[in-house]
């Protein structure tokens, strides 16, 4: 960090070079202000990073939808599966060997099921790969961005104790 401080003036520079990526893009963000006051950086940070996660989470809607609707949908085949299989059967039919071409008829049905079973827990699991990493990174901004403001903080601070010299005013001299 004392590296940091010392080089403040690459770090806008840095940052820039890295603004594809969404760290770089976050950190540039307030590094761009000229002369902020710390809540404003603080401000500024705190935008660039729910712009940046927000759009890290832009697939989760489909993903949620996809883990929601996959067992309806295989709940909706098989029952339409055995409303077809059992519409076909008289009563007459009963204990008859006619009845055989139902039980397919239910098993096929029961397919659906398991389909879209099968498509809801693997989208869940990786839905659930998806969150860990998004909360790694969020903890990865929280870390770099506090660490970021209080270098700029440390420097706005040791900038009030010594203003930097102003030659303009500095031989303006008052008549007496």
């Amino acid at each position: 960090m004392d590296a940091a401080a010392r080089n403040w003036d690459l770090a806008p520079k840095i940052a820039k070079e890295y603004s594809n990526h969404p760290l770089g893009n976050y950190l540039y963000s307030p590094l761009r202000l000229v002369n902020a006051d710390p809540e404003v950086f603080h401000l500024a940070l705190e935008s660039a990073a729910d712009d940046e996660l927000a759009l890290m989470r832009r697939g989760d809607k489909v993903l949620e939808a996809v883990i929601a609707l996959s067992p309806l949908l295989g709940l909706l085949g098989t029952v339409l599966g055995l409303i077809t299989s059992l519409s076909d059967i008289q009563l007459s039919d009963l204990g008859t060997s006619s009845t055989a071409g139902v039980t397919l008829g239910i098993s096929e049905a029961l397919i659906s099921t398991a389909a879209g079973l099968i498509v809801a827990i693997i989208s869940l699991a990786f839905y659930r790969v998806f969150q860990s990493l998004w909360f790694n990174q969020v903890r990865v901004f929280r870390k770099t961005g506090n660490e970021l403001e209080l270098i700029y903080r440390q420097r706005w601070l040791e900038e009030e104790d010594y203003p930097p010299a102003n030659p303009v005013n500095q031989d303006f001299k008052y008549d007496e």
